[in-house]
């Protein structure tokens, strides 16, 4: 961490380090064990193949920015960035729609545990 703050030309305070560190292992650990699928249940590929628009995606789980995700997500190609944003007909495969929905409905949340 410290090669990155010199790089950036930051001085970062060690006690804050260590509990954003917490603070990510942590929010990982929940989202581990509240959104994955035993492994029996993941194998039915069937189940695992939901295409589905940008337009499709932001009415079904509109808690979350598709279009920030996306752009995060492929950020080193701009170029692809720019198609799959613009193009409506692209379809993006949700392999857990179920658990999907059950993040969307905990985003916001107070009373959830992820409470993000």
């Amino acid at each position: 961490m410290s090669f990155l703050a010199i790089s950036q030309n930051i001085s970062p305070n060690p006690d804050q380090l260590a509990k954003d560190a917490r603070d990510i292992v942590e929010f990982d650990h929940i989202l581990a064990m509240k959104y994955s699928t035993d492994d029996t249940t993941r194998r039915g590929f069937e189940r695992n193949f939901n295409p589905m628009t940008i337009r499709q995606l932001m009415r079904n789980y509109p808690k979350i920015s598709w279009p920030m995700f996306i752009a995060e997500a492929s950020q080193l190609a701009p170029h692809v960035t720019k198609r799959l944003l613009e193009s409506p007909k692209y379809q993006y495969i949700v392999m857990e729609p179920e658990k999907l929905q059950q993040l969307n409905d905990d985003l916001g949340n107070p009373d959830c545990e992820l409470a993000i």
